[in-house]
């Protein structure tokens, strides 16, 4: 086979199924042939209101999960492992890069957004952004959740939120569930915000001792209510009143604690 399936986006609202030829990895690359591929909201932003980050036409998708198919020279990873892709490209030789800081990387690119994504049957990404998590025995739903998972994970420990410690998540989408399991897992104690009914219950599966309903009252009376002071507060509802009220509820001087994502 050569030539496969790929979703390329042309213009807000213009999303097709082409037929491409399979890419060739290059030097320190690999080329994933795809099994499971997220929808990020960013993805929906750029198919109904795009282009915001992307560079059109591209091949949307940056949450993917696939076996390697062939690699570039240079590239150690085993044919038929299985991978996760963390999107993200950098150069590696700028300062930031340099720095150890490639988030800041002076060319950064995300593939699905810059460059041809994970919504293809295959797809070539820098070896690096690769990790080869084949001994997991997960499946391809599953790992097709770690890069979302990842920022989760990066922002509870960025936080510097222990265990015993009140935590507060204010939005429960898909960053926000997230964070909620994330936060629960080093033994803090949760408290969930969310509009839904629906999303807390879910936060409370996945982990957070409180709920709050928002719009019943306050976030800082409940937390008074409860004789508790929140010593972290994630923000990922994307909304000016969320974000009001995280800061509302914060300590004096814990502003700069306060973590906020784009909605998801």
């Amino acid at each position: 086979m050569t030539r496969m399936r790929a979703a390329v986006l042309h213009a807000a609202g213009d999303l097709r199924i082409e037929g491409r030829e399979i890419p060739t990895p290059k030097p320190g690359e690999a080329l994933v042939r795809v099994t499971g591929c997220g929808v990020c909201g960013s993805d929906a932003t750029e198919y109904t209101r795009g282009p915001v980050l992307t560079e059109l036409p591209v091949v949307l998708g940056h949450e993917f999960t696939g076996t390697i198919e062939a690699v570039g020279d240079g590239v150690d990873l085993a044919v038929g492992a299985q991978v996760v892709c963390g999107a993200g490209i950098s150069c590696g030789r700028c300062k930031p890069c340099r720095a150890g800081r490639t988030n800041l990387c002076r060319r950064y690119r995300t593939a699905g957004l810059q460059v041809d994504g994970g919504l293809a049957e295959f797809v070539t990404v820098p070896a690096a952004t690769l990790l080869d998590v084949t001994a997991r025995a997960l499946t391809a739903d599953t790992l097709a959740l770690a890069q979302p998972m990842a920022i989760a994970v990066h922002a509870v420990a960025r936080s510097g939120l222990t265990a015993g410690q009140d935590a507060v998540v204010l939005g429960i989408g898909g960053i926000g569930a997230f964070l909620t399991h994330a936060a629960a897992a080093v033994g803090a104690r949760v408290l969930a915000v969310d509009r839904s009914a629906e999303r807390l219950g879910l936060a409370r599966a996945l982990g957070a001792e409180s709920t709050l309903l928002a719009g019943e009252r306050s976030l800082a009376e409940a937390l008074a209510d409860a004789d508790r002071e929140a010593d972290v507060l994630f923000e990922v509802s994307g909304s000016r009143a969320g974000w009001d009220e995280v800061v509302a509820a914060a300590l004096p001087g814990g502003g700069a604690r306060a973590r906020r994502h784009p909605a998801r």
